[in-house]
């Protein structure tokens, strides 16, 4: 059994729904054909680098699977002949793909893990009053901030009438 990837574009028009059912299909077929499906990515629109078939956007789906090298061809005549597929491209991974594709799944779950860690931080420092009524403190903070813009706004509009007042 051979390692493939295959990326698929499908029409926008498609509700998400119908874009999971074909998605399905493909894995029906990678199964019957006694493959299994190694990763999966959920299907979503992003919008194309240029125009296909007159689509601006589409849904992008990736797959990564084992199979027999036999199964392939079988596989893109299904893409040809679907009208929702706009794009395929179906490709043989080695070790070194494998290998690198394994590399990223475990980066995304550590990302993953850490945004959530930190999310969960997040919510015990966190007061139980999020809305804070501003303090002398706060208030005084602003305030030279606002004074400043207005001083250069004074020098500005001086410099101006001075300017002014010479080419008169």
């Amino acid at each position: 059994m051979n390692h493939y990837e295959t990326n698929i574009i499908i029409k926008p028009t498609l509700s998400l729904s119908q874009v999971k059912k074909l998605v399905e299909k493909v894995v029906k077929m990678v199964k019957t054909s006694k493959g299994n499906i190694v990763y999966q990515s959920t299907p979503e629109i992003k919008s194309l680098a240029y125009p296909i078939q007159k689509h601006e956007k589409g849904y992008y789906q990736l797959l990564e699977f084992q199979a027999p090298s036999d199964f392939i061809a079988p596989l893109e005549v299904f893409y040809k002949r679907d009208e929702d597929i706009i794009r395929y491209v179906t490709i043989a991974l080695d070790k070194h793909g494998i290998a690198y594709n394994q590399e990223k799944k475990k980066a995304k779950k550590n990302v993953t893990q850490k945004r959530a860690s930190s999310k969960e931080e997040e919510k015990d420092q966190q007061p139980a009053d999020e809305k804070v009524a501003p303090t002398k403190k706060m208030i005084l903070e602003q305030a030279p901030v606002q004074d400043e813009k207005e001083a250069i706004l004074k020098k500005e509009t001086n410099q101006k009438n001075e300017k002014e007042q010479k080419s008169e």
